[in-house]
Formats: C-alpha cells, sequence, structure tokens
C-alpha cells in the first residue's frame, strides 16, 4: 500500500517534517513554558453532583435531573471521543433515557460564529433569542443544507449524531450549553465532547480515554509532543476506558495513576460500508477492486489496518491532518495520483464532508465502526 502525506503547515511544523525540523528548539522552549504554566495552574477535579459508586456496580442517581457525562482524552487530535460518546448514547437509548450531546462543534462555521443551536429529531420551539436551529439555515436555494454543507457548517461529528438519532446542542460555552439542553429537551443525560480540560460546569462522571499502546503518545507536553496535560492528569478521572485493545490488563505506565478508578477496555468493530443513498455494500464486492483511502483523523494507520484485515489490502492511502477541510483540489489531486478507475473508501466523518466533491463516475464508500465497551451496560444503570 502506497502512502501519500497530505499533512497541514501547521502540522509539519508540529511534527517536525522536512525543514521544519529546524524548529526544534523554539518547540522545545515553547513545552517547557507550557509545562511550568500546567504545573501553577493545573486543573482541580470537577464538582460531583451525584455519587459513583467505584467499588460497586456502576453510577448511582438519586435525583430526577440529568446525569452529565464527560468525555476527554490527554492527547492532542482524536483518540475516540466521538465513537464513545455515540456508544454511550445508544447504550443509554437502549435503556429508554434520552441523551444529548453538547459539543463546540470542532472545526465549524457554526463554532467559529460562537451561536447556539440545536438539532433535534422531537419538534422543538424555533426563531428563538437564545438559540438557532438547523432549520434556520439554508442552502442557496431555500432548502436544507446538503450533507457535505451540513458537516463544513455544524461539524463532521454533528453529522455522524444526528444520523444516529441523537440530539446535540452545538455551543462553544459548554456550561451554557447544557443548560440550554436541560431548559428545552428534557434529557435523562448530558454527554460531554471531549470536556475534560474544560472545569467551567459540574460533571457526574469524567471518563478518560487513553490508547493502550501508547496511553501519552511520546510522553511529551506540546508542542515538543502531543499531550495537552501531564500523566497525573488522570488522577482527575472518575472512569478510564482504554481504546483499541484486546485484553484487559492495565498499561504498566498507567497503573500508578489509576489505583480507585473505574477501568473499562474497549476496541473498534467494523460495521457496515454503505454510499450514495445510504446504499449498503458487501466487503467481498470491493475485494477485486482497486480501493484507496483516504482520511483525516488522528490515527490514520488504525483505519488502514482494520480495512486491510476486514474488507481488502488497499492499493494506496491519503492521510490528510485531522479535521481536514476537503476542497475540489484535494479530490482531483487523489484521482489524478491513482486514476479514475479506483474506488475510494473512507471513514464515516469524512464521508459526509466529501462524497459530494467527487465526479459521479469515480465511486466512494464510507466505513462505519463502532466502539464496543466491555462492560459499559451495566456501569449506565440508572
Amino acid at each position: 500500500m502506497k502512502i501519500y502525506e497530505k499533512y497541514s503547515l501547521a502540522e509539519k511544523i508540529f511534527i517536525g517534517k522536512g525543514i521544519w525540523k529546524f524548529f526544534l528548539p523554539a518547540r522545545f522552549v515553547l513545552s517547557l513554558l507550557f509545562s511550568g504554566w500546567l504545573s501553577l495552574t493545573g486543573l482541580k477535579p470537577a464538582v460531583h453532583t451525584k455519587s459513583l459508586n467505584t467499588a460497586g456496580d456502576g453510577f448511582v442517581n438519586s435525583s430526577d435531573s440529568p446525569r452529565v457525562i464527560s468525555i476527554g482524552n490527554l492527547v492532542m487530535g482524536g483518540g475516540g471521543k466521538t465513537p464513545c460518546a455515540l456508544a454511550l448514547a445508544k447504550e443509554i437509548k437502549k435503556k429508554c433515557g434520552r441523551p444529548v450531546v453538547v459539543t463546540r462543534g470542532y472545526g465549524s462555521m457554526v463554532e467559529k460564529s460562537g451561536k447556539t443551536i440545536v438539532i433535534s429529531s422531537d419538534r422543538i420551539k424555533e426563531n428563538s433569542n437564545d438559540y438557532l436551529t438547523d432549520a434556520d439555515y439554508l442552502g442557496d436555494e431555500g432548502q436544507r443544507l446538503s450533507e457535505r454543507l451540513f458537516a463544513k457548517t455544524f461539524g463532521d461529528e454533528v453529522s455522524i449524531y444526528r444520523d444516529e438519532g441523537i440530539d446535540i446542542v452545538i455551543d462553544v460555552n459548554r456550561k451554557r450549553g447544557v443548560k440550554l439542553a436541560e431548559e428545552i429537551l428534557n434529557p435523562t443525560d448530558i454527554i460531554l465532547d471531549d470536556a475534560y480540560q474544560n472545569n467551567s460546569l459540574k460533571k457526574d462522571i469524567d471518563i478518560l480515554l487513553l490508547d493502550y499502546d501508547a496511553p501519552f503518545a511520546n510522553g511529551r507536553i506540546m508542542p515538543m509532543g502531543m499531550l495537552r496535560e501531564k500523566p497525573e492528569a488522570i488522577k482527575r478521572a472518575d472512569v478510564i476506558i482504554f481504546t483499541r485493545v484486546e485484553g484487559d490488563r492495565i498499561p504498566s505506565e498507567v497503573l500508578k495513576f489509576a489505583v480507585g478508578k473505574r477501568i473499562f477496555y474497549s476496541r473498534h468493530e467494523f460495521s457496515v460500508i454503505y454510499g450514495h443513498v445510504g446504499k449498503i455494500i458487501r466487503p467481498d464486492a470491493l475485494r477485486h477492486r482497486k480501493v484507496v483511502l483516504y482520511s483525516g483523523i488522528a490515527f490514520p494507520a488504525s483505519f488502514e489496518e482494520m480495512v486491510t484485515q476486514e474488507i481488502c489490502i488497499p492499493a494506496a492511502s491519503f492521510r490528510y491532518s485531522d479535521h481536514h477541510p476537503y476542497t475540489h483540489e484535494d479530490i482531483e489531486s487523489m484521482i489524478t495520483k491513482v486514476g479514475k478507475d479506483a474506488c475510494f473508501l473512507t471513514t464515516e466523518k469524512d464521508w459526509f464532508k466529501t462524497n459530494e466533491l467527487f465526479p459521479d463516475q469515480v465511486e466512494v464508500f464510507a466505513v462505519k465502526m463502532e466502539m464496543v465497551i466491555k462492560g459499559i451496560d451495566e456501569f449506565l444503570m440508572r
């Protein structure tokens, strides 16, 4: 499989690619300064409003108010936050609960505007002074936004939540978003996507995701490494979920920080391949095709490995920066390099942003993955 790396200038500088390795001294100094700042202003454990029985079966809710579940990680970029939030939301719905995801809509137009958006499968009050809905955003011809424009406007993760029927509040001010969700959506649970470093509101469960093979990446604070915080920040977590793992042993470097924490192990499982208009594709239909991958995620190698094991052997893979804003030029460049006889396979969130950019004669499919968290169903019992 031929690898094409299409990283942004900022990421090239950050990881020291090519001539940007000469920025290493500056990155070292900035890392020291940031590390010192973290030591002075380190976050404290969140204020809990309900009890978490770490020794027993799970979460105990003694009131009718929604429980607030925060999901986050220590490493920059991805790490499974959205798949984890989706897995929790689905499990809550199975138990007849009503989850609402509160997110900032990372990289979206809405995030930059600072507006508050509510997206719900139910009819809610529109034209409020406090918030807007997706119905307030229309395309050029006065119709609902296309999939690509929806993802660009509200965020690629929001597209995934919406397609699964999960209610969403988008707000850069997470505290305000939680308050609004309580007022108008009547949730049983509020799930905060990427809020481990947010201490502005009360949480009931602080979940920390750690990659099983590299929980601290290279162990260095950004911009020398990928860590947002020092490893001892694990102590703030109530629950640790190790991602991309088959076993059930705590990595040795995490042991000293994990005392008293609820520990779970998760893995990503292949679910389905789909194309335009939700058309389902069987994996064996691609095994004799020239398949080319592309992705704008934090760990493209894991996506490539999954496709190789579960679907087919790809001819090539294009790796873009996490949350890459794809353009027509990106698509044309890929097709030029691999030929029009190729079909393209990508992640679900990348598909939402790109499928409308491809020419009609070029096939593009999405791989739907699901995070499976062993034992989380009993833990979420109300």
